[in-house]
């Protein structure tokens, strides 16, 4: 028979089939992807896949987890998913807060570094400035000393021959010395003008150059301002991841701290189940007892393997899909191992229930942590002892000591006993033991 395990995943048959439509799935998201350089689509699609591979993973931990607590009550249950929940998503919004911290921090260190080249350009600005206001003076200065040696020129002092100087001289010496003051000065003259061409170049260049400290300055602010609003977005960013991680936190303590203080309640709701347990044990030991009492005068007949697929799908969904499966697993809470002795199987509230095979109804009625619960004896197959019990339903269809046959409805999917959820909790029996039911369906 064709089913479906808790992850979705279809036995052979429709397997292929299910391979074949997520490979082309796959295949049209891939192709409706818009254009980029391959190795950025490449870490693109290994982003995404890792993202969608976890958030699969935290899916089924949260059902497997659900299963799991269906014996344990149901705010503690929510509880318990809650916790769970919280740390999935606190490594996350860890992550992120660094993320976001570290984000801020290259921030604050770009707009440190913008504000130091500001401070340099803005001390550059005021030498510049200081230097063309000293050049400026210098060369009004420079301007009136070659003004008054014009105007000295233009009455003559400076213009007088070395013949007249020569006759005006009393003797040798003066004409020597009143002939040096006249060189003297057109050589001053001539050093204030090259000195005064020298600083208006200067100043022109002092100029053009505060100009373009002036640009840089304007973008420096600009850009200053831009990184200190991206800094105020990542520090908003941090404070925000900060009060989700801090919220994570805080919630986990509350949720750890309930549920520990509910242990005493499900220790004692694990020994209850376990002398339910003990107690079907002894029931059905009891059952077989009596059958082999009735079969006495039959010939001894050694037991054999009882075959695969001898019951049908119990539930009303085709293909039947297992939530849980048969097995030892760790108590969520309690962390010791106990066994699953059965598969649920997906059902909701109120859906037929049908016999999984030919027998005789021995009780429907309820079983504390099993709820309601049907048992059915379908006999001795080859040599061995062959019952199932089907639980946790909302009501009954049969009573005891009715026949049934594979398909009859024996009753109504439902919640009660220790569960929380609508479900068929389905066991099957061999000589008195429960055994994995999946290989005989």
């Amino acid at each position: 028979m064709t089913t479906t395990t808790p992850t979705g995943v279809l036995r052979p048959g429709r397997r292929l089939w299910a391979v074949l439509a997520a490979l082309f799935a796959v295949a049209l998201c891939l192709a409706a992807l818009p254009g980029a350089s391959p190795a950025h689509a490449d870490d693109l699609d290994d982003q995404r896949r890792a993202a969608e591979k976890k958030q699969r993973e935290n899916d089924k931990e949260l059902e497997q987890l659900e299963h799991d607590l269906e014996e344990i009550s149901e705010d503690l249950a929510d509880a318990v998913i809650a916790l769970k929940k919280i740390e999935q998503k606190l490594p996350d919004a860890q992550a992120a807060l660094a993320d976001a911290q570290a984000a801020y921090a290259k921030a604050k260190r770009e707009v440190k570094a913008l504000e130091d080249r500001l401070e340099a350009q803005e001390r550059t600005e005021t030498g510049l400035v200081e230097r063309i206001e000293e050049d400026e003076a210098r060369s009004v200065e420079v301007r009136a000393n070659v003004g008054a040696l014009a105007r000295q020129a233009m009455k003559g002092d400076l213009s007088t021959s070395s013949l007249a100087i020569m006759l005006d001289a009393a003797d040798p010496q003066e004409y020597v010395q009143q002939s040096g003051l006249v060189t003297t000065a057109l050589r001053s003259q001539t050093q204030l003008l090259d000195q005064l061409a020298q600083t208006d170049a200067a100043n022109r260049n002092a100029k053009v150059r505060l100009e373009a400290v002036r640009e840089r300055i304007a973008e420096l602010r600009a850009d200053a301002v831009v990184k200190q609003k991206e800094a105020n977005e990542h520090r908003k960013k941090a404070q925000a991841r900060g009060v989700e991680v801090r919220t994570l936190i805080d919630d986990q303590k509350a949720k750890t701290a309930f549920i520990q203080s509910r242990k005493d309640e499900m220790e004692a709701k694990e020994e209850q189940l376990k002398r339910d347990r003990e107690s079907l044990e002894s029931d059905l030991k009891e059952i077989i007892k009596k059958q082999k009492a009735r079969d006495k005068k039959k010939k001894d007949k050694k037991a054999g393997p009882v075959g695969s697929g001898i019951f049908q799908n119990p539930s009303s969904y085709n293909p039947m899909y297992i939530t849980s499966m048969y097995g030892w697993r760790q108590h969520p809470v309690l962390g010791y191992p106990r066994l699953h002795a059965g598969i649920d199987l997906r059902a909701y509230c109120g859906v037929k229930i049908l016999a999984g095979r030919k027998g005789e109804v021995v009780w429907a009625k309820y079983r504390s942590g099993y709820g309601n619960q049907v048992l059915v004896d379908h006999g001795e197959i080859n040599g061995n002892y062959v019952m199932s019990s089907y639980n946790h339903l909302q009501g009954f269809n049969v009573s005891a000591g009715q026949k049934v046959s594979g398909g009859d409805v024996v009753g109504y999917s439902g919640s009660t006993g220790t569960s929380t959820a609508c479900h068929l909790h389905f066991e099957v029996y061999i000589n008195g033991a429960t055994v994995d039911p999946y290989p005989y369906l």
